[in-house]
């Protein structure tokens, strides 16, 4: 009896840098949106509506925790899930989320969406992001880790005037819906894509 090794099909190159490149487009569209917008429509919103500034600004607060504080419950569920679907399904239920905030009518419709966008934004986001990153870099880890977090902050120097220039041309409501438009293609899709 021949003694047969299977032969595992592998992708010609290092394929890490195309994960990164992934990660990346998902950190600079939630770096971005999530919570460098939220400077842009909070005078809109207050004229609009005439809330206070603290009480919409809340919002924010809210997502923020509900970004951060489950991460230890978020990195249970990437390492069972992986971080591909973490990523794919937390930034596509964001996504919604952020499309919803067109909806909104009072201040406790912020604070339900924003802590909404928070909780799943923070599932697909950073977590599972540097968990993609450590799978993939060893020598160069810090280097990958570095380019991945500076993709947050392009998205934070991209997005406010994006979103000001839509809240001109479209009004604050669809403003919201193009701006979860371009990050379901731009963070989910295509950094989903990439991910594959």
């Amino acid at each position: 009896m021949s003694n047969t090794k299977s032969v595992k099909k592998v992708r010609p190159g290092f394929y890490g840098w195309f994960a990164l490149a992934g990660v990346m487009l998902v950190v600079f569209t939630i770096g971005g949106l999530f919570v460098q917008t939220f400077g842009v429509f909070l005078p809109v919103l207050t004229e609009y509506f005439g809330w206070a500034r603290g009480s919409v600004a809340l919002a924010l607060s809210i997502g923020i925790m509900a970004f951060g504080l489950p991460s230890p419950l978020f990195g249970v569920i990437v390492a069972r899930l992986g971080p591909k679907k973490a990523l794919v399904w937390g930034n596509l239920l964001a996504v919604i989320g952020v499309a919803l905030l067109s909806l909104v009518q009072q201040t406790w419709h912020m604070y339900a969406l924003y802590a909404f966008i928070g909780f799943t934004a923070g599932f697909g986001g950073y977590v599972a992001c540097t968990s993609v990153v450590a799978n993939w870099f060893v020598n160069k880890r810090p280097l990958a880790l570095g380019l991945f977090t500076a993709s947050g902050g392009i998205g934070g120097f991209v997005f406010p005037p994006l979103a000001a220039s839509l809240i001109e041309a479209l009004g604050w409501q669809l403003a919201w819906v193009t701006l979860a438009g371009i990050v379901f293609l731009i963070g989910v899709v295509l950094g989903g894509m990439i991910l594959t």
